[in-house]
């Protein structure tokens, strides 16, 4: 495995809304985001929110992305994850997520103009591998509690382009804001 975390300037990430990122020792980054901050297309049309810290990588083709963060989940919907990129309109997520039930949670989010979200299985501990692949425009949502045995947590078909942007994103949707720390980014 090749964690890309070890310089970032060097590896040459790109950056959306303003990410607040430390580099720490051996090739880890503490990520932090504000209040407020997320990126979801309600289903009723209600509320459109694109404004998460983004840290990512421009991709082309098929790839498969591995990341392992900790988090402290401190307020309902603080998460870190995955996020695969087109517009606000044509996205998705894979997050570790505080839910409202007051469990953490491997939660999927797919937009297609409208955001369908999901939770997944109920995990414990702060930290938690997840996986993003995509095979032509077939995607599939991965997580592993110890980075080698990954299960299944969708497979979905997503019409986007090509030419995306992949990376990880903190979000606090209606918190004060929240840090993680991300330990590891490959992306091949």
């Amino acid at each position: 495995m090749n964690n890309l975390l070890t310089d970032l300037n060097a590896c040459g990430f790109g950056r959306m809304n303003n990410p607040d990122v430390t580099e720490l020792e051996g090739g880890a980054i503490r990520f932090s985001c504000g209040p407020r901050v997320d990126m979801f297309q309600d289903t009723q049309g209600n509320l459109s929110n694109d404004t998460a810290p983004f840290l990512y990588k421009e991709t082309e083709g098929d790839f498969a992305c591995t990341v392992f963060g900790e988090h402290g989940f401190t307020e309902m919907y603080d998460a870190y994850g995955i996020l695969v990129w087109h517009d606000k309109s044509l996205f998705a997520k894979l997050c570790y997520e505080g839910t409202d039930f007051g469990t953490r949670s491997v939660v999927n989010v797919v937009t297609n103009v409208l955001s369908d979200d999901s939770n997944g299985v109920i995990m414990e501990g702060d930290g938690l591998w997840l996986r993003v692949s995509r095979v032509g425009n077939v995607f599939v949502h991965e997580y592993s509690e110890n980075g080698m045995d990954f299960f299944l947590t969708r497979r979905y078909y997503l019409d986007i382009p090509k030419k995306i942007k992949v990376g990880v994103l903190v979000q606090s949707p209606i918190g004060k804001g929240t840090t993680a720390e991300i330990r590891f980014f490959e992306l091949k």
